[in-house]
């Protein structure tokens, strides 16, 4: 018999709303009518799931188990049970159904199939029979041809599927009766399989190798020789499971009472053309729409429509919608708008209508100045947008009229609200500055003329030039830059005004004057006062307002100072000079000149006037007067009242001396020797040698103090060996040259003598020298992988240096002066690099191998079989080779046997197996590469023999052995059968073979006999092989 559902396997149908067909095309072939078939819900869900049956055969009842099932039953033909399971509905009843694919299995009788495992399950209700009852009477049971078990669970699926058609407390095939606490299936093809060992999981126990299990909570307890397993029904975890007894507990109201046993069928038998099951898969679709379908919201606010959910959807009208594709959008209408939408998964549809009542909102626009001038108040109104409206306001400012006054530039806010619903409006204002100008290039003194010049420099260009004096003539009163014209001299008003763009305006007064230009002309009224002084009488057009300035030696200043007494004091004649210069009203006069007439009568000298630093100098001085008190300044902020003075200098520079005498008439003189004394600075002995820097191993070192070219300069070269000094300078200030090279560091010593004998400090200097070294190879280009040995050679046999090394990429290493490097990159170059660090001083230098070393290119190597797997009946393989740049080839067949140097060769294998294949290929320079391949040589079948004999003389024809090379042990089985069917000989797990003899022992009669063999061979591929063969005597 075979039961068809007519699904496509992986398009399961959909249900959506109303109950849907389980197999509308299923069909029943065969000859043999059951009593009864079964259509199950494989992952049955109570209070949701159901099936129905809609056909109008009276002959055939339909009975729906509340455990998924539903059987149809009927003294009828198997062709009007197909059309009865072609009427078979799934409902869900379920107002929120889960959303999963249903399992449907169509099957006969009173057992369930189960899609995951391809088995069959049966539930016997038997209480109070014993677990090794339940074993025997399980083994007892054939279903169609196949072999009963107490079922083997392992898997959650299987488990889960075989709870729901439990009725009570059901045996199963577990138990530890064989060696407590390792729980073994010791039933159906698990036989023998350990799953679990130790107790219950918070004792310690735990699966074996990951197995599936589900043991109650604190079970297995193996207490009073519980070695036998059930899975309960009510008890602790639903569908978990529970160690008892062989007689689980005798009292018939007790839990665990034994109530059945669990049949599984399949898996202990060949492949049979029966197929007496099927299934249809149908997927539950779930989605309903938000219990809110309408909504109130304000103008200009949102809400959010339905809730999130799978699915397509489709609403309308879009107009407001922040997309009308999605499940929730978000809408905001301006006006009460109802919504449509459509929802689709698959071929089910929904519809519903979403309605949002839009209120009104207390709509406002703010009026007012947008721009006004600092320091000025704008009003700013909030007017409704209809008229008669009754809003409450609230501004930013925190005021809440309807108008306000501001004076800052910012966003003023105002929040409106009419009682249900508020809005917001908002306005910038823009507080503007004045305009910023200059009136520095207009004329506010005019000297001599009367006409002058009026200009505004500014950004701004609207300009007003005005006076208050109608004598003031302006050319051109709006332009910003224009002349002005007076009758007379005077001062006079000009008014400028300047307004921005936005109306800020700011105004300035010009105050100009128009100027005679004063003459200064003197005479000398008294030219005799012993030499010492001169009276002088301005004689020009200027007033007693005029500021006049006398200049002699010193300026005398003053407003009407037109009669002046000169102190002459002594001068040499190139000094004896009386100018005068006259200002009034601003403008000024012309410098006047006489030449003085007068006779020194005061000498002042010094024993030196110029040393270095410090400088000690005596004073002295001459005079016909007698000489009451004497006042001298050195310059330097140092007086002295002594006659004959001596003092110190201690900085260097020039120096004004000054003398001042009073005689004992109270006359007084006064001499001023500018730049009297002049103090030499001592030299200083900087070099451009730094003791913490690292040098070549030639270096150049300059003078870079403050003495000159002419100076004396005195090297200290005495540290350094002769050879080391390239060049001496002698006594000139530089440079000199050093070739540092029998040591790492040494010191140069120096001073200087300026052109004005003063001497610097004497200095020493230490330096110190990079590491002097080069680097090269023994060898610079070769096939990989490329061994190079590196030497380093110092120049300096004193410096102790160490390495780093680089070998053409991002990393150093660190090493010896001689290392060995190697270069496995085909068909590259690399650069070479070494750091030697000195641990004399802690300098380094970098230096590059003097050639890149050069890796030569490898073949590519490459070949292909032209068969990767053969049978040992016909094991030829000829291998093309696919390599490159290669000339010569050596292959080695992996079998410890074949080897050829041929281009393309071919070779056939005398052994089963994986074989490595090796090619290697060498190319013009010498240099090799390989590749591999795997090629399997697989088992065919077994080749038996027809007849046998016993009584053979030969050993090899005295028994009928199936078995050869390539054929596995484990998973052997052969059976030989009479021409009656009858099993004579079978044989498991071994190679071994019939001696033609019955079970008995007994020789077995000369005839044909049948046998089925089923193995595995050596890649772990099952075979089935059936044949006869003949007994002889």
């Amino acid at each position: 018999m075979q039961i068809y559902s007519g699904y496509s396997y992986g398009s399961p149908k959909t249900f959506c709303f109303q109950p849907e067909r389980v197999a509308p095309g299923a069909l029943i072939q065969g000859t043999t009518v059951p009593n009864e078939f079964k259509i199950s819900i494989t992952n049955y869900k109570k209070g949701q799931d159901t099936l129905l049956y809609s056909g109008l055969n009276s002959v055939i009842k339909a009975q729906w188990n509340t455990n998924g099932s539903l059987i149809l039953s009927g003294a009828t033909t198997l062709k009007e049970y197909q059309d009865a399971i072609r009427e078979v509905f799934y409902n869900n009843t379920s107002k929120n159904p889960t959303e999963e694919t249903k399992n449907i299995t169509i099957t006969i009788d009173d057992a369930d199939y189960l899609p995951a495992t391809e088995h069959f399950y049966q539930f016997v209700s038997q209480p109070g029979i014993t677990w090794s009852a339940a074993r025997d009477a399980a083994a007892a049971k054939t279903l169609y041809g196949f072999k009963g078990y107490l079922a083997t669970i392992t898997s959650k699926v299987e488990n889960d599927f075989i709870w729901t058609k439990t009725k009570g407390t059901g045996w199963i095939g577990a138990s530890d009766a064989e060696k407590e606490d390792d729980w073994k299936w010791v039933t159906g093809p698990e036989n023998g399989t350990l799953f679990w060992r130790g107790r219950g999981a918070n004792a310690g126990g735990g699966p074996v190798n990951g197995a599936y299990s589900n043991w109650n909570t604190g079970e297995p307890n193996n207490s009073n020789t519980e070695y036998y397993a059930h899975i309960t029904f009510n008890v602790g975890i639903a569908g978990s499971w529970n160690d008892l007894s062989n007689t689980g507990n005798t009292n018939p109201t007790n839990t665990y009472h034994p109530q059945g046993y669990l049949i599984e069928y399949g898996g202990m038998e060949p492949a049979s053309s029966l197929k007496l099951s099927d299934y249809a898969e149908i997927e539950i679709v779930n989605f309903k729409f938000s219990d809110k379908l309408d909504a109130t919201i304000c103008q200009f606010d949102t809400v959010t429509l339905n809730h999130e959910s799978v699915g397509e959807f489709t609403w309308l009208p879009a107009d407001g919608l922040s997309s009308a594709n999605i499940a929730n959008p978000v809408a905001s209408p301006m006006q009460t708008t109802t919504y449509k939408v459509q929802a689709r998964i698959g071929t089910c549809t929904l519809n519903e209508d979403f309605k949002v009542n839009v209120k009104p909102a207390p709509i406002v626009n703010i009026i007012g100045d947008e721009d006004i001038c600092e320091g000025e108040t704008a009003a700013l109104e909030a007017v409704p947008a209809s008229a008669g409206s009754n809003y409450s306001y609230s501004w930013s400012t925190g005021e809440t009229n309807t108008a306000i006054s501001i004076q800052k530039e910012n966003w003023y806010k105002v929040k409106t609200d009419n009682g249900e619903c508020t809005f917001q409006d908002s306005l910038f204002v823009d507080v503007h500055e004045y305009p910023v100008y200059s009136l520095d290039q207009s004329d506010t003194l005019v000297c001599g003329d009367i006409k002058g010049q009026l200009k505004i420099t500014s950004t701004d260009q609207n300009v007003i030039w005005t006076t208050d004096n109608p004598d003031l003539a302006i050319a051109a009163p709006l332009q910003k830059s224009t002349q002005m014209n007076v009758p007379v001299y005077g001062d006079y008003r000009v008014f400028v005004d300047l307004t921005s763009p936005y109306g800020c305006k700011v105004s300035d007064t010009l105050n100009v004057g128009f100027h005679q230009v004063p003459t200064s002309p003197f005479n000398i009224l008294e030219d005799k006062c012993y030499g010492y002084s001169l009276n002088v009488e301005y004689t020009g057009n200027a007033t007693e307002n005029a500021l006049y300035n006398w200049m002699y030696i010193d300026t005398i200043s003053g407003i009407g100072l037109k009669d002046v007494n000169i102190s002459l004091g002594v001068n040499d004649k190139k000094s004896r000079y009386l100018r005068l210069y006259v200002l009034e009203d601003g403008c000024p006069s012309t410098i006047t000149e006489e030449y003085i007439k007068v006779i020194p009568n005061m000498t002042v000298w010094a024993d030196t006037t110029a040393n270095c630093e410090p400088f000690t100098a005596s004073f002295f001085n001459e005079t016909t007067e007698i000489i009451n008190t004497y006042e001298w300044n050195f310059g330097d902020g140092a007086i002295s009242s002594e006659q004959n003075p001596v003092h110190i200098f201690n900085e260097d520079g020039s120096y004004d001396v000054s003398l001042k005498i009073v005689s004992d008439e109270g006359c007084e003189n006064t001499a001023v020797l500018k730049d009297f004394i002049t103090v030499h600075p001592i030299p200083t002995t900087e070099l451009d040698l730094k003791p913490d820097s690292c040098y070549g191993d030639t270096l150049e070192i300059n003078y870079v103090g403050t003495a000159s070219e002419i100076a004396r300069y005195y090297w200290d070269l005495s540290d350094m060996n002769p050879p080391e000094i390239v060049h001496d300078p002698g006594t000139i200030f530089g440079p000199v040259k050093i070739s540092l090279t029998d040591k790492p560091t040494s010191k140069i010593g120096f001073y200087v003598i300026s052109e004005y004998n003063c001497k610097s400090p004497e200095i020493e200097i230490p330096f110190k020298r990079k590491p002097w070294v080069w680097a090269e190879a023994d060898k610079y280009e070769g096939c990989p992988i490329l061994d190079v040995g590196f030497i380093i050679n110092a120049k300096d046999a004193v410096d102790k240096l160490n390495y780093k090394w680089n070998f053409g990429d991002e990393n150093w290493v660190a090493g010896d002066s001689e290392v060995n490097h190697l270069f496995s990159e085909p068909d590259s170059s690399f650069p070479v690099r070494t750091v030697a660090l000195s641990e004399t001083t802690g300098c380094s230098d970098t230096v590059q191998v003097m050639r890149e070393i050069k890796v030569y290119p490898i073949p590519v190597v490459d070949f292909a079989p032209d068969e990767p797997e053969v049978s040992i009946v016909n094991p030829l393989i000829t291998f093309t080779n696919l390599s490159q740049n290669a000339i010569q080839y050596f292959w080695d067949f992996g079998d410890g046997k074949g080897v050829s140097d041929l281009e393309n060769p071919s070779y056939t294998y005398e052994q089963l197996g994986y074989f490595d294949v090796q090619l290697i290929a060498e190319n013009e320079l010498s240099c090799q590469d390989s590749a591999f391949h795997q090629v399997l040589v697989r088992f065919e079948k077994i080749f038996p023999p027809t007849a046998f004999s016993p009584n053979s003389v030969n050993p090899e024809n005295q028994s009928f052995l199936l078995a050869t090379d390539g054929v596995e042990t484990e998973g052997y089985h052969v059976q030989i059968f009479n021409r009656w069917g009858q099993l004579i000989f079978e044989c498991k797990n071994e190679h071994k073979a019939w001696d033609g003899r019955m079970k008995n022992g007994q020789p077995a009669p000369a005839g044909t006999y049948i046998w089925v063999l089923n193995y595995i061979d050596f890649l772990g591929e099952k075979h089935q092989q059936n044949g006869a063969v003949s007994l002889l005597y």
